[in-house]
């Protein structure tokens, strides 16, 4: 099981997921981060527009119709993995 991914908490490298995620679920009081979910842009060459890949979300967990993200399983289009995922609030692949 791998924590689920938070907008503005969960990271991509150094770069936080800003979503949208799904607006109306929540974990550890935070917006829970769904695929396709925008990040801030980040790293040396500063990636922009990256987004969390749908393929690397979770097949069985969904919030508001969309694949939630897991920590160290979810990974952007930059191919950074999503760190910082909820410690209490776990998600199965």
């Amino acid at each position: 099981m791998f924590g689920i991914g938070k907008v503005g908490t969960s990271l991509v490298g150094p770069g936080a997921i800003t979503g949208p995620g799904a607006p109306t679920v929540f974990a550890e009081a935070s917006i829970v981060s769904t695929a396709n979910d925008t990040i801030a842009t980040h790293g040396e060459n500063k990636h922009a527009a990256a987004i969390v890949l749908l393929p690397t979300c979770s097949k069985t967990v969904f919030a508001m119709s969309k694949p939630v993200t897991m920590n160290k399983q979810s990974t952007g289009s930059c191919l950074h993995p999503v760190t910082l995922g909820a410690i209490t609030v776990k998600v199965g692949l």
